[in-house]
């Protein structure tokens, strides 16, 4: 019986010994003074003699750590590439971060988060994931991405810690150029001075790094708010010589937009090379 178990696993394509396995983490923060959830992905037939590159994606405004292994079906998709062979096995890490657009601040506004979540997820997360996994240690094999607020977190840290990443995918990042700006409550309190914003803003942080030694993943649903101010940015980011891929398709600034885009989302992570 066993035998004839194992033959129809085999017919039905089932090519891991150990299927993959999500991990709900709770990471003390001495910078936050309490403790953060985190979900991570772990690829089918995880091997703690192996190093694996991780990718960190941040959540969009009123998520948390489910948005990327809940909401969206991460795990599910990331399983069918890798038996595919679409792209080479990682670990998915899932933080929550509240709605701080992962920067250090000291005051909040309202529906704003105010604290170190900047030096959290630069400096105690990656740490932590690094010591506790088989991680690829170096920045070639880390990588960072996210979702509207969650795009903008992840240019503005993968952009501020070039030692840290060499990818950044951006998927309907909360952006502003000042033409039509949406959700300026929240741009005032990012950008309350010129200084701040020349430390902050996306638009301000390509021109002090060396784009060459980055890749760049940028997409936006064509019914999206925000699509012009990505267009925008992703003009500034060519006309200054980065490597990109952008992508454009019908969607709305939804998770059904997002959904739409995953595997090519998490393709761009894990080409085989």
């Amino acid at each position: 019986m066993m035998r004839v178990l194992l033959l129809s696993g085999m017919l039905m394509g089932l090519a891991f010994a150990d299927p993959s396995h999500v991990e709900l983490l709770s990471v003390k923060s001495a910078v936050l003074d309490r403790n953060m959830a985190v979900k991570v992905y772990l690829p089918p037939d995880y091997d703690d003699q192996q190093k694996y590159p991780v990718v960190y994606l941040l959540h969009p405004y009123g998520g948390d750590e489910k948005f990327w292994l809940g909401a969206l079906d991460t795990r599910e998709v990331m399983d069918r590439l890798i038996e595919q062979k679409k792209v080479r096995p990682f670990l998915v890490v899932s933080p929550n971060y509240d709605n701080s657009f992962a920067v250090n601040s000291r005051e909040a506004i309202v529906g704003v988060n105010a604290g170190r979540y900047s030096d959290y997820l630069t400096q105690e997360l990656v740490s932590f994931i690094d010591s506790k996994y088989s991680t690829v240690t170096s920045r070639d094999g880390r990588f960072i991405g996210g979702t509207s607020m969650g795009g903008y977190a992840a240019l503005q840290l993968g952009l501020t810690h070039t030692e840290l990443f060499s990818k950044i995918a951006a998927q309907s990042a909360a952006l502003w150029d000042g033409k039509d700006d949406l959700y300026q409550d929240q741009r005032d309190w990012l950008y309350p001075n010129p200084e701040t914003r020349s430390d902050r803003d996306p638009f301000k942080l390509i021109t002090k790094v060396n784009l060459k030694a980055l890749h760049f993943r940028i997409d936006v649903g064509k019914s999206d708010l925000l699509r012009e101010v990505n267009e925008h940015f992703v003009r500034e980011l060519r006309e200054a010589g980065a490597n990109i891929e952008f992508s454009e398709d019908k969607g709305d600034h939804d998770l059904a937009y997002w959904s739409s885009q995953l595997a090519d989302f998490l393709t761009f992570f894990g080409k085989p090379e």
